[in-house]
């Protein structure tokens, strides 16, 4: 009667999340990727206050006819032009029929052969055209009123229709660009979301249905899988919290969360009914039983999921949460759906288990282990010490197109671009100009430059970045003009302001709170390069200023590449200090709902190790960390540590009633083994089902994942035995959470199933 009632609150609930649930939605801003008040990002938005609109698009497309004589090639960047100011959310649009249009007044033409245009096609190479002059780039800049209103996804819509309808008969036209890739992140995640939660339902029932064959436990996990999403998603809409790029998989998380509890369930529930029992009595067995290490399971994986929560990175704090909030509805929704779906029209006749041979080689593993506690151990501690050393190496992936997968169109159109017009990366350092500009101050900014452009890669050798420029080279280029020869530069400078408005307030801006003017150097740098090479590449460049022009200049180095540079980095930092938590609060988790203190840091240091060694591995093999992975390591550890409390809950139960430590043990390994077999084999199942992202760090994050668990199914089915024989050598009394009622059967005295 009660399981009834609990199942109609259950469809109660469903009904009322269901519309918030179709509510959530994502946070697709750059600037809640950082902590608040994050000097990168102040620094980036002061950029933004003084330069305004600075967010750049690139629409590239080849034309060996770009500055054909007759000028046809440069009609066509003007058509092209002129059809993307149509555009909503584009404040501005730059070419090199921009450029024409302003040599024009000049009494030049940017396909000339004159002095002032061949400075300005070299000035521009880089930004606007290729080296030789056969592939042109039209600078989109974005409007940044409008993404504060309307985000970028209606412009980005918008560009990527325009370049996927033309027609280009020299090859295809492509759209690359920071922007860009932070859009197209937020759009395949989307893509992601429903397809990799569907994915992973359907790998993880298939799983169900291999391991216990049982349709109706498939069936139960799917029904569980889909109350929990709409009820959490419900539930997050209804807080106007929104999914961002790290929080993409909580379905996918969830969805494994979910199905390895019923996983649990289940288990215990078809081996009380092999052993004789009513579908009502072996479900109250069961549940007797297990609701408390389940209920414990559960809260784990929040307090794992919650240590996410002191990361300096928002989305990074909101995933802890949503994931916290999933995990405990997970509890919610067995509790009100399991028992009545459990025991529906269930056939008389038991099934027999049929897994006599896997129990057996458990069986026989854990007392290997128990006997050998020393030797086990030892062979632990070495293998940690080995994965602190590999952690150690850890690198950070800052190269932002490794995000997707190679063979993508953004990734190849990267590449394209970094092979052509030099590197897709954007950077521009901005500092203090005098009020009165004389000759003195521009020499300097020249000599700044040419520093600059003599700056090596410390990666891959030649120069550090692709293109240097300044209103200082605007200027140069102007001076061309045999009437500005003689002119003093601050002329020279009004000169270029009044014929070229556009291009001067994009390299000088004036500061109406301070009174103070600023200048600019636009730089270009190659994007495919590590974390560690862009820090140094950007500290070099400020260091040059100073030097430039004396310690404490006010100077910043901004752009969407040192955004990105630093982005995976704060991930990464953050990383240890969640895990750290996540270890405080997994550990306190256990030793409540254990009640043995020594057996909680048992359970911590089996399922701390596989983490550690997955980890090392990424770090001797040399693979760089990406936001997935630099997320996995607190994840895992509240999902690895379901199996100890389940072991334990055993393990405890058999020696309190007097059984000796190895057989309490052998206890724990016959019968939960099998259940954290399945369980753990349902988790890397649905896992791995996030390789078939398109988002990289998503596919890092399942994978990693996947494997950090079954190393932990390895640990609590070895390591784990052998501290327990260790521990309780010296134990003499241990408390068990919750015990059978009295009276109640032991499967023990059950005697034979029936025949109908």
């Amino acid at each position: 009667m009660w399981a009834w009632l609990r199942l109609a609150g259950a469809i109660l609930l469903l009904v009322v999340a269901w519309p918030y649930s179709r509510r959530m939605d994502y946070e697709h801003s750059i600037d809640s990727l950082f902590p608040p008040g994050d000097p990168i990002i102040q620094q980036f938005q002061e950029f933004e206050r003084l330069f305004g609109d600075s967010q750049v698009v690139l629409v590239v497309y080849e034309d060996p006819e770009l500055f054909a004589a007759d000028g046809r090639g440069i009609r066509r960047v003007a058509q092209l032009q002129e059809e993307l100011r149509t555009g909503t959310g584009i404040a501005d649009l730059f070419s090199v029929a921009t450029l024409d249009q302003i040599l024009r007044r000049w009494g030049s033409g940017i396909t000339r052969s004159d002095p002032v245009a061949q400075k300005c096609r070299e000035l521009f190479t880089g930004f606007t055209h290729n080296q030789a002059g056969t592939v042109a780039a039209i600078m989109c800049i974005l409007d940044n009123q409008f993404i504060a209103r309307y985000g970028r996804r209606p412009i980005i819509t918008f560009l990527r229709e325009f370049v996927a309808k033309k027609t280009n008969p020299h090859g295809t036209m492509l759209l690359v660009g920071e922007p860009v890739m932070v859009s197209e992140s937020f759009r395949l995640l989307e893509n992601d979301a429903n397809r990799l939660a569907l994915v992973t339902t359907l790998l993880l029932g298939a799983t169900i249905l291999l391991t216990l064959r049982s349709i109706r436990w498939a069936l139960i996990a799917m029904f569980t899988v889909q109350w929990t999403l709409v009820v959490t998603t419900g539930l997050l809409a209804a807080l106007q919290m929104r999914l961002s790029m790290v929080s993409s998989m909580l379905s996918a998380v969830v969805t494994v969360v979910a199905v390895a509890t019923v996983m649990h369930l289940a288990v215990g529930f078809e081996r009380r009914r092999s052993l004789g029992l009513q579908a009502g009595e072996a479900w109250r067995r069961a549940w007797s039983e297990l609701r408390s290490p389940v209920a414990w399971a559960c809260i784990t994986d929040a307090a794992g999921f919650y240590a996410l929560r002191v990361a300096g990175i928002g989305p990074v704090r909101d995933f802890g949460l949503m994931m916290a909030i999933g995990s405990l509805l997970v509890w919610l929704g067995v509790w009100l759906l399991v028992p009545a779906l459990a025991t529906f029209a269930v056939r008389s006749r038991p099934r027999a288990s049929g897994e006599g041979p896997l129990v057996a080689a458990l069986a026989r593993l854990g007392y290997l282990s128990a006997q050998r506690a020393g030797w086990t151990c030892l062979v632990a501690m070495a293998i940690t010490a080995a994965a602190i050393f590999g952690n150690a190496r850890l690198e950070i992936e800052s190269d932002f197109t490794k995000n997707f997968r190679p063979d993508s169109p953004i990734a190849q159109a990267y590449n394209y671009v970094e092979q052509n017009l030099g590197g897709a990366g954007a950077l521009d350092i901005v500092f203090a100009a005098p009020a009165e500009i004389d000759n003195q101050f521009i020499q300097k900014v020249l000599s700044l430059e040419e520093k600059l452009r003599n700056m090596q890669d410390p990666e891959h050798g030649g120069p550090a970045f692709s293109k240097v420029l300044s209103l200082a080279d605007v200027a140069a280029a102007a001076r061309q003009q045999r009437l500005l020869q003689l002119l003093p530069p601050r002329a020279v400078l009004e000169a270029v302001r009044l014929l070229a408005p556009k291009i001067y307030s994009s390299f000088s801006a004036h500061d109406p709170q301070n009174h103070r003017s600023y200048w600019r150097i636009m730089l270009r740098a190659y994007d495919r390069r590590r974390a560690a090479t862009k820090e140094t590449l950007v500290q070099k460049a400020r260091q040059l200023v100073e030097a430039e022009f004396g310690t404490g200049a006010d100077v910043k180095v901004v752009g969407f590449y040192v955004l990105l540079a630093r982005l995976v980095g704060g991930i990464l930092s953050d990383q240890w200090r969640c895990l750290a938590v996540a270890v405080l609060g997994v550990f306190i988790c256990l030793a409540v709902a254990l009640r043995h203190v020594i057996a909680a840091l048992a359970a911590v240091i089996t399922n701390m190790l596989p983490i550690l060694v997955v980890l090392g591995v990424l770090g001797w093999c040399a693979i760089p960390l990406n936001m997935g992975a630099a997320m996995m390591a607190a994840v895992s550890m509240g999902l690895a540590v379901d199996s100890s409390v389940h072991y334990l809950a055993v393990f405890f139960r058999a020696f309190r009633s007097g059984m000796a430590p190895s057989e309490a043990l052998r206890e724990a390994q016959s019968t939960v083994g099998r259940a954290l077999v399945f369980a753990t084999l349902a988790l890397t199942v649905g896992f791995t089902a996030l390789a078939s992202s398109q988002f990289m760090p998503t596919v890092y994050f399942g994978l990693l994942a996947g494997a950090t668990l079954a190393g932990s199914l390895v640990g609590n089915l070895t390591l784990l035995p052998a501290l327990m024989r260790l521990t309780c050598r010296s134990t003499t009394r241990l408390t068990l959470p919750q015990t059978p009622p009295k009276g109640a059967p032991t499967e023990e005295t059950t005697g034979p199933a029936q025949k109908e």
